[in-house]
């Protein structure tokens, strides 16, 4: 059972539900040794095996650099000033995430997670993720998390397809 309480001080935006901050309680969730996440906008278009069977050695997570965010360079250095990121350019998307559960456990990373909670980054759990695996992340090939707007409708063969921002197909 999620306790909800323990996210009434995170920052809440329209198009994001507090909902998906749970992701961040994951490792006292669930008892695996690791964790495929997949946010709700997704269109999954090739066999998940071989992203779940990669061997995360030492990282946290592994995940897709965040090509939103490195689109806008002058906003995401301000981002990076702002939050104390040490290189945005190594900066993750959260929707899709393979965690290393028994890692995070063994380093008893969920207590930083949960100090983090009420420091009002702009990207909720993002950001989070970001700052506390800071150094230990797996960066995932861009066909593990293709982000597109709504707008955009070149649908890719390969890969995992997810619909960034408040807009939705």
């Amino acid at each position: 059972i999620v306790e909800s309480e323990m996210f009434q001080n995170v920052r809440k935006t329209a198009h994001v539900p507090v909902a998906s901050l749970y992701r961040l309680i994951i490792p006292d969730v669930i008892k695996e040794s690791k964790c495929l996440f997949l946010d709700g906008d997704l269109i999954v278009k090739i066999d998940l095996q071989s992203l779940y069977l990669c061997e995360l050695n030492d990282c946290y997570i592994a995940a897709v650099r965040d090509r939103v965010i490195l689109n806008k360079p002058e906003d995401a250095i301000k981002h990076a000033e702002l939050y104390g990121f040490e290189s945005i350019e190594n900066y993750v998307n959260a929707g899709v995430i393979l965690f290393n559960l028994d890692k995070i456990r063994e380093d008893n990373l969920n207590e930083l997670i949960l100090q983090n909670l009420d420091k009002r980054y702009r990207y909720m759990d993002q950001d989070i993720l970001n700052k506390v695996c800071e150094g230990k992340i797996m960066f995932l090939d861009m066909k593990y998390n293709m982000m597109l707007g709504a707008h955009e409708t070149k649908l890719f063969s390969d890969g995992i397809i997810h619909f960034v921002g408040k807009f939705k197909p």
